[in-house]
């Protein structure tokens, strides 16, 4: 076999690997560990209610929008309430959150240490930063424009905010901002707050 047709076999070889052929070789645990741990890592998805997984970029749900009221009876005489319920549907929308980390062949091949392992918890955490920042302040203008904006911006604007310092301490400014949401008939399920978000003159938002 002559040099030239050598270079021209392994151009041929090349060419017929392709990410199809060689998927079986990546580990299988690369992709679903990234997945569970941003759940981990979230503290959105930890407050969420997890939901099917999607087959499609867009998804229809019906939400529960008018809850059925039941009230005792008058007596053996009385009149039982009349009440409704009412559904609206909902588009859940999917935005893929992703990163390329380019590492030359070389570089893997000298290095004494696991890589990936080194780097994988670090792309982990930045994915459950990026999803917290878009539900919690909204402004990413590479979010789907179908999401709504984030919850301090909604909340904000809706007046649902007590700033600290409003009330004798931090605990009773929380209790007024509970007592706006249970005036909501709605229950505290879940809490989530800065580090910082104690210091007088900061908001928090239901």
């Amino acid at each position: 076999m002559t040099n030239n047709n050598y270079i021209i076999d392994l151009q041929l070889f090349a060419e017929k690997i392709d990410r199809d052929k060689a998927y079986a070789l990546i580990p299988e645990d690369v992709i679903p560990g990234i997945i569970s741990g941003v759940r981990e890592t979230s503290v959105a998805m930890q407050l969420m209610r997890q939901l099917l997984n999607m087959s499609t970029k867009t998804a229809k749900m019906a939400v529960l929008s008018a809850l059925p009221i039941a009230d005792f009876v008058d007596g053996d005489a009385g009149m039982k309430v009349t009440t409704d319920a009412a559904w609206k549907d909902k588009m859940l929308v999917v935005g893929e959150i992703a990163a390329i980390i380019p590492i030359p062949e070389a570089v893997l091949d000298d290095a004494e240490y696991d890589i990936w392992a080194e780097v994988k918890p670090l792309l982990v955490e930045s994915f459950g930063r990026v999803f917290d920042n878009q539900v919690f302040n909204g402004g990413n203008p590479k979010a789907p424009a179908e999401w709504p904006e984030g919850i301090i911006p909604m909340a904000t604007a809706a007046g649902n905010v007590v700033t600290v310092g409003t009330g004798v301490d931090i605990a009773e400014d929380i209790n007024q901002l509970f007592g706006m949401l249970e005036e909501d008939n709605y229950d505290v399920s879940g809490i989530a707050a800065q580090r910082n978000a104690g210091r007088p003159g900061a908001e928090i938002h239901r």
